[in-house]
């Protein structure tokens, strides 16, 4: 699932640039923008930030210990982040097409990543 922790574009589908640069990788995006809220860290095991704005709205959020241990920064898991480095995922919304297609390929290297080590180290 996704979502933002501003109202912005609440039911709006995602960039029509974001859409076309998945697209090209094969992937269709048809899911609408909702906002993060309270309830999700009952609904998810894991909540991925991507950049650091995000992250401190999301802690900002937290009600337990419980919730902030399922927060952790998207970058953490990319291969080429510097270890330790909590780098942002650039946000290309207002720039060209290059922007795009650098978060597409962050997205594709880190993705399985992300899923090889739920299923190494929290698998029922």
């Amino acid at each position: 699932d996704s979502a933002g922790t501003a109202g912005y574009h609440i039911g709006e589908l995602a960039h029509r640039t974001t859409r076309r640069v998945a697209q090209s990788y094969g992937l269709k995006i048809e899911h609408r923008a909702r906002q993060f809220g309270a309830a999700d860290f009952t609904v998810f095991h894991y909540i991925l930030a991507m950049d650091r704005f995000n992250m401190v709205e999301l802690e900002r959020q937290t009600r337990s210990d419980s919730d902030r241990s399922r927060l952790m920064m998207y970058r953490k898991f990319d291969p080429r982040s510097p270890a330790g480095e909590a780098r942002d995922v650039p946000d290309p919304y207002y720039g060209e097409l290059s922007g795009f297609e650098g978060v597409q390929e962050i997205m594709i290297r880190t993705s399985p990543l992300i899923i090889d080590w739920i299923l190494e180290n929290h698998s029922p």
